[in-house]
């Protein structure tokens, strides 16, 4: 990232741009997609002094899983915090039906991965309850 100091080694495999898909992902889970990236590395940087971090997302038939690892200074999961950068992804996550894990230890870097349900632009709402229940 520019004038952070991080080194970002990003790897996406999106189905519409491989032309596995014949329409883009909806803009809010496009949205959330991007804001949780931004999230995790502003977090890498800003309070775990982070050098280098990895961003892989990849997309299936049923979902987008994003992973971000670091190599900071890492933090206790459980430890109470003034910020609202993990809250924030928790609640876009949660809006979205998905799930997010965050594993962190101090001194052993941070990994933050989400992984939100599908869903197209164009899909009718039966579309949507139907990939929801199956």
């Amino acid at each position: 990232m520019r004038g952070t100091g991080l080194d970002v080694d990003l790897h996406a495999d999106l189905a519409y741009e491989h032309e596995r898909a014949p329409t883009r992902l909806t803009a809010e889970l496009e949205a959330a997609v991007y804001r949780i990236v931004q999230e995790a590395l502003t977090n890498a940087t800003k309070h775990g002094g982070a050098t280098r971090a990895s961003v892989e997302i990849l997309e299936d038939d049923r979902c987008v899983r994003i992973v971000v690892r670091d190599d900071g200074a890492g933090f206790e999961p459980g430890a109470r915090t003034d910020g609202f950068g993990l809250l924030g992804m928790r609640e876009r996550v949660e809006l979205l039906d998905g799930t997010l894990d965050v594993e962190s230890a101090p001194g052993e870097g941070t990994t933050v991965a989400a992984v939100l349900p599908v869903h197209r632009r164009g899909e009718s709402d039966a579309t949507v309850r139907e990939i929801r229940s199956a």
